[in-house]
C-alpha cells in the first residue's frame, strides 16, 4: 500500500517538474511521471479495499469521495491520472492507457456491487469517447443505473450531446428524468431552464456612449447589441428624461 502512495507521489513530483520546465522538449520527466503513475494503480483489489482516513493528512478529499468511493485509495490515485491525462502543457497519460485504468477499475466496483462508483466510473469512461459513440455509450449507461438518483446527471449528459440537433428529444428526456428522480435532477432542472426559459441581454457598450459620458441625446443614432432567445419577438422602448419615447 505505501508503496503504492510513494509511486504516486513521485509521479506527481516528476509530472509537476516537467510541467515547470524551461525546456519544453526535455522528454526525461514526462516519461518518469508515466511509468510512476501508471505503476501506482495497478493493485486495483488492494487499493480498492483501502480507505484513505489512514492517509488522510496526504490527500484533500473532494465531495464524492466518501459517499461515492467510500473514501477508497483506488479513486484518489486514479484521479491523479486523469488530471495528468486533462493536463493541457502535456499528457503524461494517454487516452488508452487511461481508459484501461477505468475499466479495469469499473470491472472491481461492480464485481464488488458499488454501483455509484461504478457509475462514476462509467462517465470517466464516456469521456473518452466523442460524438455518437459517447452518445451510444451514455444511453446504454443510463438504462443500466436507472435505479440511482445519481443517474439523472448521466440524462443530463445525455441531453447536452442532443441539444444542438435533436432538441426536442433532449427536452422530453430532461422532463421525464426530472419527474422520475426528483429533486435529485438539478442538472436537468438547470438544463430545462437554459433551453425554455425567456433570456434577453442589451449590451450598450459602443464608442459613442463612452465618448458623451453614457447619456443619450434626442437626435443622435446609437447601437445596442441584444441577445435573447426562447422568446418569438422583442421589443425596445427607450424614455428620454422630458419624456419623449422611442420605440
Amino acid at each position: 500500500m505505501e508503496r503504492a502512495l510513494w509511486l504516486n507521489a513521485l509521479g506527481r513530483l516528476y509530472a509537476e517538474k516537467a510541467r515547470n520546465a524551461w525546456r519544453g522538449n526535455d522528454t526525461a520527466d514526462v516519461r518518469k511521471a508515466h511509468d510512476l503513475l501508471l505503476e501506482s494503480v495497478q493493485q486495483t483489489a488492494l487499493l480498492g479495499g483501502a480507505q484513505t482516513q489512514h492517509y488522510a493528512t496526504l490527500f484533500t478529499m473532494g465531495r464524492d469521495s466518501k459517499p461515492v468511493y467510500s473514501d477508497d485509495l483506488l479513486s484518489v490515485l486514479t484521479e491523479t491520472l486523469v488530471n495528468a491525462y486533462e493536463d493541457n502543457y502535456f499528457r503524461p497519460i494517454q487516452k488508452e492507457e487511461l481508459r484501461e485504468v477505468l475499466q479495469r477499475n469499473l470491472d472491481f466496483y461492480q464485481q464488488q456491487g458499488r454501483r455509484r462508483a461504478a457509475l462514476h466510473t462509467e462517465w470517466k469512461l464516456a469521456d473518452l469517447l466523442e460524438g455518437e459513440k459517447r452518445l451510444e455509450f451514455l444511453r446504454k449507461v443510463s438504462n443500466f443505473y436507472e435505479e440511482l438518483p445519481e443517474n439523472s446527471e448521466t440524462i443530463a449528459r445525455i441531453c447536452a450531446l442532443l441539444r444542438d440537433k435533436q432538441l426536442d428529444e433532449a427536452v422530453q428526456l430532461a422532463k421525464a428524468g426530472e419527474q422520475r428522480y426528483g429533486k435529485a435532477a438539478v442538472g436537468l432542472h438547470n438544463f430545462l431552464a437554459d433551453v425554455e426559459q425567456p433570456y434577453i441581454q442589451v449590451d450598450w457598450s459602443s464608442p459613442e456612449l463612452k465618448t458623451e459620458g453614457n447619456a443619450f441625446y434626442p437626435g443622435a443614432t446609437y447601437r445596442a447589441l441584444i441577445r435573447w432567445k426562447n422568446m418569438k419577438s422583442v421589443k425596445s422602448t427607450s424614455f428620454g428624461s422630458r419624456g419623449w419615447m422611442h420605440r
